[in-house]
């Protein structure tokens, strides 16, 4: 399959994923003190009054699951170990440290021996993949941030994903969209039409704000305090004297010195969180081949083994589900679930992972033939 692989036979497809949290969530933005803040970001409400509102960027879902846990499963499978340069390249997107080319051969070969690489891109640096020149290699995946879905981002969720709001709530968001459609952006809103979009909003609005809630009241704190381990009385024991022995005589004895005050360990911090149950929405949109979405989906279940996001997981936070819905012209429908507990395929993951799963086949045999040499020189591979 691998000689017959076509790196530019394409296919568009939407994937709107819901992640919805297990755990509490904690995605840092900034630190004032001992306190991590959340990442926020600007959005416009329903009344087009911009608002802070969360979100889980989508650099950080990119990387995290599909650059981090997709190349590592990879590499796993083949067998490859590769230079810093190359490591550096996969694992964290490249840099561009001299003149860069356009190489459309390079460009080529790469995403017909790499798809996942292809599906991610990357920036080539001078000399990797056997190239003198720098270059710049376009990804073929756009992973838009999770938004938490309350009230302020209500207008981007509702024009997305209509589903997992309740009726009343999108029926509502409809007649504000369909006055405001009526209205020509040629001509002034005259006084009438002012008047009936106040009167609209002063029906509509309170009963959102009602049925919706607030980002902020999503948010949970998790404080805890650091203890001095040389106060532990289970502890002190593994500690050694500070007090070095004298010979007085025949005996050994301590060395009085004068107490100096030290200062505890004892810390006090604090992380803002987003609560268990939250959901969050973000949008993948797709120009690929079957072979590179197949490989999505097979980082995607490799993923599920351990499904964590964000930080401070080793204080039991980010553990989540993943639901994607696809849109492919007309068609729509479940494309996969993943979590710890099942991992459910459509036929139409199930047709891209099996073609991925005979590329890779190929792939391997590919390394084993006559030519092998030649493509580990290329990888700057080692077995």
């Amino acid at each position: 399959m691998l000689n017959n692989y076509d790196p530019n036979n394409k296919e568009i497809i939407t994937l709107h994923c819901i992640i919805e949290l297990l755990l509490p969530l904690s995605h840092i933005g900034e630190v004032t003190g001992n306190v991590s803040n959340l990442k926020t970001v600007k959005l416009l409400d329903i009344e087009g009054v911009p608002r802070s509102c969360f979100a889980y960027s989508g650099n950080a879902l990119r990387n995290g699951i599909l650059r981090r846990v997709g190349i590592s499963h990879v590499l796993t499978q083949t067998g490859l170990t590769v230079n810093p340069d190359v490591h550096h390249t996969l694992f964290a997107g490249g840099r561009i440290d001299g003149s860069t080319a356009n190489d459309m051969e390079l460009d080529n070969k790469i995403r017909h021996l790499m798809p996942w690489l292809s599906v991610l891109g990357t920036a080539k640096p001078v000399g990797v993949f056997g190239s003198k020149n720098a270059q710049m290699i376009q990804g073929r995946i756009n992973v838009g941030a999770a938004y938490l879905v309350c009230y302020e981002s209500i207008r981007l969720v509702a024009s997305q994903i209509p589903g997992i709001l309740p009726k009343n709530v999108v029926d509502a968001i409809k007649k504000l969209r369909e006055f405001e459609c009526s209205q020509s952006p040629l001509e002034a809103i005259d006084e009438s039409k002012a008047t009936q979009w106040e009167s609209l909003k002063s029906d509509i609005i309170p009963m959102l704000k009602k049925d919706l809630r607030t980002w902020t009241e999503f948010l949970t704190i998790d404080q805890a305090i650091g203890k001095d381990s040389t106060e532990d009385p289970n502890l002190v024991k593994f500690l050694a004297s500070s007090n070095p022995l004298s010979i007085q005589g025949d005996l050994f004895s301590p060395v009085e010195k004068p107490k100096v005050k030290v200062k505890s360990d004892k810390r006090i911090t604090a992380d803002r969180l987003i609560a268990a149950g939250s959901k969050l929405y973000s949008r993948w949109d797709i120009n690929a081949t079957k072979v590179e979405i197949g490989w999505i989906v097979d980082t995607l279940l490799q993923f599920a083994r351990f499904p964590y996001l964000g930080g401070k997981g080793n204080r039991g936070n980010g553990l989540c589900k993943l639901d994607f819905w696809y849109q492919q012209g007309e068609t729509k429908g479940h494309f996969l679930s993943v979590s710890t507990e099942k991992q459910l395929l459509s036929d139409v993951a199930k047709e891209s992972h099996q073609a991925y799963r005979e590329y890779l086949d190929s792939w391997k045999q590919y390394l084993e033939n006559t030519n092998h040499q030649e493509v580990r020189s290329f990888l700057n591979a080692a077995a």
